[in-house]
């Protein structure tokens, strides 16, 4: 009986050890993947970082675009310039017109039409 009893805590002896050891190296693998879901947690953060600030420097760049597009020219609904006060005389009866800004045109009284 003794040799049954032996054998049973040399058996328990060797599953206590084999715990021992799958709990160790448990331990083990349970801290390399805290230490690598950190590592990957990182990389996301900085990805959606570069994310954001890339799409943020786009938006600022089509901003410029658009405001340097409409700086070139002059723009479709700028109103014409009233001459400055200048007397301009009719080719057909010499008298002064006057400048209309509604038709953007000048007028001759005299002859009653626009020049």
């Amino acid at each position: 009986m003794e040799s049954g009893t032996s054998t049973l805590r040399s058996e328990n002896n060797v599953l206590k050890n084999n715990l021992e050891q799958a709990q160790a190296e448990n331990r083990n693998l349970s801290d390399k993947l805290a230490a690598e879901t950190a590592r990957v947690g990182s990389i996301e953060q900085q990805r959606l970082i570069f994310m954001i600030t890339t799409g943020v420097m786009a938006a600022v760049a089509a901003v410029i675009a658009v405001v340097v597009r409409r700086g070139r020219g002059t723009p479709a609904t700028t109103p014409i310039q009233q001459p400055t006060a200048q007397l301009i005389y009719c080719p057909s009866c010499g008298g002064q017109l006057q400048y209309i800004p509604q038709h953007q045109k000048y007028w001759c009284p005299n002859e009653q039409k626009y020049i």
